[in-house]
Formats: C-alpha cells, sequence, structure tokens
C-alpha cells in the first residue's frame, strides 16, 4: 500500500513538474515576444522622427521652395532642402529597395529603406521596413503630382523584426503621419 502511494506521489509530482515546465515556456516567448514589440516600435518611432524632420525642410534655403521637391512616386521621393542649416541646399532621397536586397535577413517581407544624401552612395538607413509608402497632397486636400503644388506629404512607414517569431502571428509596427513642409505653405 504504501508502494502505491509512493508511485502516487511521483506521479503527481511529475505532472505538476510538467505543468510549471509548460508556464515557464509561455512566460519565456511572451517575454521575449514583449521586447520584441517594444523594440520594433522604437525603431520604428527613430525612422519617422528622421523621416519627419527631413521632410519639414523641403524648399529650405532656396529661392522657389516650391521647385524642392525634384521627383517622387509612393515609394520614394527626391528633394532640395538645406539639412544642416549651412544656407546651402542638399539633395535628399528617400528610396524603398526590392525584397532582393534584403535577403540577409529571415523575414521575407523585409526591405530596405535608403536614404541618401548629396548623392552619397547608398547605404542601409533601415533594416526592417515591410512598407514605405507617400502620398502628397494640395492644399485643397487632393492628391496630387504637380511638385510645386505640394502642401503635405503623409507617409506610412511599417517595421517588422529581422528574424520573425511566428509566420502566424507577426509582429509590425505601423506609423502614419502627415509633414507640413513650412515652406511650401507660401
Amino acid at each position: 500500500m504504501q508502494a502505491l502511494s509512493i508511485a502516487a506521489s511521483f506521479v503527481i509530482g511529475g505532472l505538476v513538474l510538467i505543468q510549471l515546465l509548460g508556464v515557464n515556456q509561455i512566460t519565456t516567448h511572451e517575454l521575449y515576444r514583449s521586447g520584441m514589440e517594444r523594440n520594433t516600435i522604437e525603431v520604428a518611432g527613430a525612422y519617422a522622427e528622421l523621416l519627419e524632420q527631413d521632410l519639414r525642410r523641403v524648399g529650405l534655403a532656396l529661392e522657389d521652395p516650391r521647385s524642392g521637391i525634384e521627383s517622387a512616386d509612393s515609394t520614394s521621393i527626391t528633394f532640395l532642402g538645406d539639412l544642416d542649416n549651412d544656407g546651402a541646399p542638399d539633395r535628399i532621397r528617400y528610396e524603398l529597395g526590392s525584397r532582393d536586397e534584403a535577403s540577409n535577413t529571415s523575414n521575407p517581407h523585409d526591405r530596405i529603406l535608403y536614404r541618401l544624401v548629396n548623392g552619397e552612395p547608398r547605404r542601409d538607413t533601415a533594416l526592417g521596413v515591410t512598407r514605405f509608402r507617400l502620398t502628397f497632397r494640395s492644399s485643397s486636400g487632393s492628391e496630387t503630382t504637380d511638385w510645386g503644388a505640394v502642401r503635405r506629404i503623409e507617409y506610412e512607414l511599417s517595421v517588422a523584426p529581422l528574424d520573425p517569431m511566428d509566420e502566424r502571428d507577426p509582429i509590425l509596427t505601423t506609423i502614419a503621419g502627415v509633414v507640413y513642409p513650412r515652406n511650401l505653405a507660401l
């Protein structure tokens, strides 16, 4: 009878141990996921802050600020503006690279958002970007491709970890914003 009691105690103890290991695994997973989410939010915020800072300078230090945007489409923009407050306009280009260019990450949706200043060689500016979209609006609020009529620039930027945890439940941070370049409001 005592042997049966000891055997039952081992079985119950084993079940409790298995439950504790499961709880530990879930807790570890959630802590890791939470850290990745926080990191993704910080990275997306830093990218958005730099983009907004640059876009606010469109046309700065130009005789005609409305000639500041040289070319643009939904995933790229080239513009002139004084980035370093030296009175001379700089040429800035934001361009979303292809998925093939980010093949060194395990995220299949990952792309590189390039930021080029004064024609310097292409360099990785933003890794982990999965979406970058620009929309240009006139003073009436309608979408425009007449760069001299642009009064506000809307952007959407999505960032994911370079190494996704779970394809079924991806971590993704999207930031959308509107920039009103003060030099274009003339």
